[in-house]
């Protein structure tokens, strides 16, 4: 991943914290590898 998930649009980041907060098995694999200054939002960090 690059140093923002900005690229790819807000309506992305918001459905990707959704898979997070709804789907523990994601949620597990990705949390390494996931940084909250990859999010545009305060509110979504």
């Amino acid at each position: 991943m690059g140093t923002s998930l900005s690229q790819y649009g807000y309506t992305f980041q918001i459905k990707l914290l959704v898979a997070l907060l709804t789907d523990k098995t994601f949620l597990e694999q990705i949390n390494n590898i996931l940084e909250e200054e990859y999010f545009d939002s305060e509110s979504n960090q």
